[in-house]
C-alpha cells in the first residue's frame, strides 16, 4: 500500500481490544482514533447499544448506522486514523462491502485476533457491560460467535495482530501496522 495508506480498520470480536488498544495505538502513531460504536449510537439517537437493540427495528437500525458511520469515517481526505469497527459489522453484507471499498481506497484492515476465552474474560470484567446477542450465557455466546465470525474477519483482513497479549503489546502491534506505510 505504500504512502497511500489512509488508515487502519480494526476488526475482531467483542472484547478483543479493538477500542482500548486502538486508542493507545492512535496516540503512539500520532493518528486520530474513531470508535464506530460511538458514531453509530449518535446516529441512532441512543445512549447505549442495548437501548438500540431493545427497539422493534433496533438491529436493522444499528447495522445501517454502523455502515453509515464507516462510510463517513473512511471517506474524504484528512489525517490518517484508526477506526474500531463493531464486532458484528463485517457479517452485515452492506457493511462488509463498505469495508472492502475502503480497503480498495487505501485502508488497511487489521484483525485483532483474541481467543474466545480472553474475549469472554474482558467482557465479564467490563463494568459497562455489553448486551447479549444470542441470549446464551457469556462463554457459550462468545464461543459460538468466535467460531462464526473469525473466518469472516480473516477473509477481509490484510494482517492479524495477537489480541491475547497485554493491551500495550496489542497497541504496539497496531501502531507498527500504521507505521509500515
Amino acid at each position: 500500500m505504500g504512502a497511500s495508506l489512509r488508515g487502519l480498520l480494526l476488526v475482531g470480536m467483542r472484547g478483543a481490544g479493538k477500542s482500548a488498544a486502538g486508542r493507545v495505538a492512535a496516540i503512539q502513531a500520532n493518528w486520530a482514533f474513531v470508535d464506530l460504536d460511538e458514531i453509530a449510537l449518535s446516529l441512532c439517537g441512543a445512549a447505549t447499544v442495548a437501548g438500540v437493540f431493545a427497539q422493534p427495528d433496533g438491529a436493522a437500525r444499528w447495522r445501517a448506522a454502523e455502515r453509515d458511520a464507516l462510510e463517513s469515517a473512511t471517506s474524504g481526505a484528512g489525517c490518517p486514523r484508526i477506526v474500531a469497527i463493531g464486532a458484528g459489522a463485517p457479517e452485515h453484507p452492506p457493511t462488509a462491502g463498505a469495508i472492502l471499498a475502503a480497503r480498495a481506497r487505501g485502508w488497511r484492515v487489521v484483525h485483532v485476533q483474541a481467543s474466545a476465552l480472553a474475549c469472554a474474560a474482558r467482557i465479564a470484567a467490563d463494568p459497562a457491560g455489553r448486551p447479549s446477542i444470542t441470549g446464551s450465557g457469556l462463554a457459550e455466546e462468545i464461543a459460538a460467535l468466535h467460531a462464526r465470525r473469525t473466518p469472516i474477519y480473516e477473509s477481509i483482513c490484510d494482517l492479524t495482530v495477537d489480541g491475547d497479549l497485554a493491551l500495550t503489546e496489542v497497541a504496539r502491534s497496531i501502531a507498527r501496522a500504521a507505521s509500515d506505510s
